[in-house]
This record gives C-alpha cells, sequence and structure tokens, in this order.
C-alpha cells in the first residue's frame, strides 16, 4: 500500500476530545450506526499522515434515556416516542495499528488531533501496509476472506498457544491455518494426538500408531503394571512391590540380544514374562512358601489382564529419533496416542521430549515444530506424579527451542487455573490464539485483552472458528480478529 492520498472509503465520524497516540474515540455521523461495526478496519486522517486501526468497543449515548436519574425523555420512551431534543450520539474506540508510509507501518508516537476525519476501510486491503518483516501469509480477517494475514516467521521458534472451548474449533485451527503455516516456515511439524481423533483420522497416510514406536523400559514397566491392575497392589506399593522390581529386572536384563523379549511376538510375550517372573521370585524369595504363592498368583491375575492387542502395543520397533526425522523428512507426522493409557502417553512423551532435547544442548538447529494436543494433560495447573517431570520437560524445551529452531504449539480447552495449563509454561508462550472461552477464563482473558478495548464478554459468545491473534508473531501491536478456510 503506498501512502494513502484518497480517502479508503466512507466518511464515518471525527476523533473526539481526550484522544492519545495509541487510542482514541470516533463520534459517528448521523445515519452510519447501522454501516460500521466493532472490529473492522478503519483510517484517520490526521494532519497530512494517516493512521490505521481497529474499531472497537462501540457505545451509544442519549442524554435523555439515562438510567439512575428522571428525564422526560424517559416518560416519553415509555409510550413509543422520542422528545424532540434528543441528544443521541454513537462512539467507538480506535485502536491504533500505525501510520501508513510508503516503506509500511510506523509506530504513531503523536497525539492524534480531535477533529480529525474518520474513514471506513472498503476499497483496499490494510494488510498490504505490513512490509517490514519477514511474513507467511496464511487465513483472512474475520469476515474478509481475500484479506490474508501477515505472521511474522522470526518468532516461530518462540511457541504459541491456542485456546478454546470444546467445540471452538481449535483443531481445525491447527490443521488448517498452523500446519500449513510452520511446513511453509521450513518445519517438519510432529504432532502428538492424545485421543487419535482430532488429526489421525483426518490424515491416516501422514499417521503412525503408538504402537509402533519403540517403548523405553520405564514405559514399557508402567504400561504393563498398569494394564495388569497394578497386581493388586493400591497406595504407594503400587510403585514399589515386588513383582514390578521382578518385572523390571527382567525387562532390563533382556533388552538386547538373540534372547530379547523384544523379539517375541504378541502371542508369546505374556506366556514368557509370567514363567520368568515366577522362576525369578522363587529365587529370590527362597523358603518363604507363603509369600511366594502369593506372589504367583498375583503374577497370574494380574498377566492374564492383559490381551494380545496391549502386548503388541509394547512392541513397537521405531525410535524416537525416527519420529523426527520423519517428520522432518514428510513435513508432517502425526502420532495416534490412543492406544494407551495417560500415565503411558507421558511416560512415552518423556522419552520423545528426553530425545529432543538431548539434540538441542548439543546444539543442533532442529527446524521441527511440535504440536501438543490437550495441553492440561501434560502441563496442568497442580502437576503431580509424572506430569512434575513432564512439565519441567516442555518448559526445558521451550527455554532451548527458541535458540535452535523448535517450534512448540500447545492447544488447550482453557488458559489458566483448573482448566488451564502451568503459568510456568504459559508464560514460555509468547504467540497466542484466543477462541471462545470457557466463563472461568475470564479474568485471564481480560489481563490479554482489555488493555486493547476488547470486551471479554465477547468471547463468550465467539464464533467457531474465529480467533483473536496476540503476542510475538502479530505484527500489528493490537489483537486481530481471524478465522481461516477449510477445505
Amino acid at each position: 500500500m503506498k501512502e494513502v492520498e484518497e480517502a479508503p472509503g466512507p466518511l464515518i465520524g471525527f476523533v473526539a476530545s481526550g484522544s492519545g497516540a495509541t487510542t482514541c474515540t470516533i463520534l459517528l455521523v448521523e445515519g452510519l450506526e447501522d454501516k460500521v461495526k466493532e472490529e473492522t478496519f478503519s483510517m484517520i486522517r490526521d494532519r497530512d499522515r494517516w493512521l490505521l486501526g481497529v474499531i472497537r468497543a462501540g457505545t451509544g449515548i442519549d442524554d435523555n434515556l439515562q438510567s439512575g436519574r428522571y428525564s422526560p425523555g424517559i416518560a416519553y420512551a415509555k409510550r413509543g416516542h422520542a422528545p424532540s431534543s434528543a441528544r443521541r450520539s454513537f462512539h467507538y474506540t480506535f485502536s491504533v495499528i500505525g501510520q501508513v508510509k510508503d516503506d509500511g507501518l510506523e509506530e504513531n508516537r503523536q497525539v492524534i488531533r480531535p477533529g480529525s476525519s474518520a474513514y471506513l476501510v472498503q476499497d483496499r486491503n490494510p494488510f498490504s501496509a505490513f512490509k517490514h518483516g519477514d511474513y507467511l501469509w496464511a487465513g483472512n480477517y474475520w469476515e474478509c476472506e481475500d484479506w490474508q494475514i501477515p505472521f511474522h516467521k522470526d518468532f516461530i521458534p518462540y511457541h504459541i498457544g491456542v485456546y478454546g472451548t470444546t467445540g471452538c474449533g481449535k483443531s481445525f485451527l491447527t490443521r488448517f491455518l498452523l500446519i500449513p503455516l510452520l511446513k511453509q516456515a521450513g518445519c517438519g511439524v510432529l504432532v502428538l494426538d492424545w485421543e487419535g481423533r482430532d488429526y489421525a483420522r483426518y490424515m491416516p497416510k501422514n499417521t503412525v500408531l503408538v504402537s509402533q514406536v519403540k517403548m523405553d523400559i520405564d514405559t514399557v514397566v508402567t504400561y504393563i503394571c498398569s494394564r495388569a491392575n497394578h497386581f493388586g497392589y493400591y497406595g504407594s506399593q503400587r510403585e514399589n512391590n515386588r513383582i514390578r522390581q521382578a518385572l523390571e529386572y527382567l525387562l532390563r536384563t533382556y533388552e538386547n540380544g538373540e534372547e530379547s523379549w523384544r523379539m517375541k511376538s504378541e502371542f508369546e510375550l505374556g506366556d514368557w514374562l509370567e514363567s520368568e517372573v515366577k522362576q525369578h521370585l522363587e529365587m529370590s524369595e527362597g523358603k518363604r512358601a507363603d509369600y511366594l504363592q502369593m506372589y504367583k498368583a498375583r503374577v497370574a491375575a494380574g498377566l492374564q489382564r492383559i490381551e494380545n492387542k496391549h502386548w503388541a502395543t509394547i512392541l513397537g520397533k521405531m525410535e524416537p529419533k525416527d519420529l523426527v526425522e520423519r517428520a522432518k523428512s514428510d513435513g508432517l507426522l502425526i502420532l495416534d496416542m490412543a492406544a494407551v493409557g495417560s500415565d503411558e502417553k507421558l511416560a512415552f512423551f518423556k522419552s520423545l521430549g528426553g530425545h529432543i532435547r538431548e539434540r538441542l544442548e548439543e546444539g543442533e538447529d532442529l527446524d521441527l515444530a511440535l504440536i501438543i494436543d490437550e495441553g492440561p494433560q501434560y502441563a496442568p495447573w497442580q502437576p503431580r506424579g509424572i506430569q512434575i517431570d513432564t512439565t519441567d520437560l516442555i518448559q526445558d524445551l521451550c527455554a532451548l527451542g527458541r535458540k535452535h529452531r523448535l517450534s512448540i504449539t500447545i492447544i488447550a480447552q482453557g488458559m489458566a487455573g483448573d482448566i488451564g495449563i502451568n503459568a510456568a509454561i504459559r508464560r514460555n508462550l509468547n504467540t497466542h490464539f484466543i477462541g471462545q472461552i470457557h466463563p472461568l477464563d475470564m479474568e485471564e482473558a481480560s489481563n490479554w485483552l482489555n488493555p486493547y478495548h476488547i470486551p471479554v464478554e465477547r468471547l463468550l459468545r465467539m464464533k467457531p472458528g474465529q480467533f483473536y491473534f496476540i503476542g510475538k508473531m502479530n505484527p500489528s501491536p493490537t489483537p486481530l480478529l481471524i478465522s481461516f478456510k477449510v477445505k
């Protein structure tokens, strides 16, 4: 967009008193209240310069109809009429994006002159004014499908958060906007699909089952004990008992070589483990026959709960490094994690994340985007048990990733508190997409959007597929209401 000479659209009003450099109030001219609405682009002609911005926070005022005190206008209104002396006006807040120059947008530091004319942007694409920076283009401005949104490429490794209630379009945003955008930036995209329903079912050719991936011993032990109902143990004994110790010893002892348990089929592994664990217990328990019989009974009862399909889950051959390399070579890889329980998913993530962290610590530039669905499962507000480890791991990956081209995207139904993600993780995310929120998130959302004159109540009524785009990747200093095309 060259520096504007002609008005970009119809005159809508004038700047009111009390204006500043970043915001001002526009008084609409009579008859325009039906044509102007919140979140539309506008331009102000101030002296010999043009300012681009977004219209927000509309207010209608009628001095004769003020509540809380008597006025003749109220009596007239009750009869369905307005007095001849009615003084009515419509006001909107103008949130400044920048001053339009021939070579792009420039930050505005001058107070906007009251009385300056304001125009609706209709005849040109306002995003053509964004010329400085290495931008990628995707999505569109909410009601304008031809107005693509600029995304600052340099800030992709500064990490991304996607928030919204069920049904607001988080997975659609990820599939139709973020994944193509990250691939366009040169990243291989690895998606962890917690339930295997939001991504894997739509892109089966790019999907790997968690059962195809080699699990480390800790993950295998956790998985077997969980499926075996922890062999009848409860409380602290779940993690520390004779059977679990024997099982871990055997799996580590027969990890490699021709007799490795990994070389057995899903039809053989259960019987082999039962036999080996019982023999190990016989050797370790000695003459305590009463205890030995109890242990053997627990082993048999527990392992009988595990079906062949469950044994197949732990016999995968792909290493974590294979996942990373395939994501980078193919451009996109989705890991379907539906086959295992929550603890096993988190244990697997520890293995994958640990491998990625090692490569980052060695100074490797990964060019990888890791998308974590159901973020609160990995890093909740108050992590417990294995979640403490995964929360710390994500924090490490975020810190190291900024310097070594690893982008973390975390998707969550909430922003903070019981329904959101851990505060330490949230502080590491520098770009945010906020859709329709839960009322419990109003306080957190208001901290983000109130400074830009966006009523937080609007977020309770957002349409599916609409998100406020805010943060480092957004070249606009004010949030943008964006959408995307579903193909």
